[in-house]
């Protein structure tokens, strides 16, 4: 997947007054593991390995993993990462790359960007 994108204010003379930020990448997310195998509603029998997900965590892309709506979903953060890692074989270190890519793909002043990566690498250390 190619391409880039850019975050724009509604009002500007031109497009470089209303440019926030400009050519920043493309950053995709969603909400898939519970969903889509836990409960086996979209894909039952199907390999989790072989899905969408798996398929763009595999590669360099900027992939985040979120929850889906907590209300109706019994799920949190915590849960679909290592639902996605379990059921895609996917290692440690990439379910922390994909929290790294969340944070990176945020819109957040770079301070809270630089603490919240640093929280996630404090707490990829800790023990079970």
């Amino acid at each position: 997947i190619s391409g880039q994108s850019s975050v724009m204010k509604l009002a500007g003379w031109n497009w470089e007054d209303a440019a926030i930020s400009i050519d920043e990448g493309i950053h995709v997310t969603g909400a898939w593991f519970v969903n889509n195998f836990h409960y086996g509603v979209f894909t039952e029998g199907r390999d989790p390995a072989s899905s969408p997900l798996a398929q763009l965590l595999a590669t360099d892309m900027s992939v985040s993993v979120n929850t889906d709506d907590p209300t109706m979903i019994p799920t949190d953060l915590n849960a679909e990462l290592d639902g996605v890692a379990q059921a895609c074989g996917f290692s440690d270190d990439r379910m922390v790359r994909c929290l790294h890519d969340a944070v990176d793909g945020a819109w957040m002043p770079d301070d809270e960007r630089a603490d919240l990566r640093a929280r996630i690498d404090a707490a990829a250390v800790m023990p079970d």
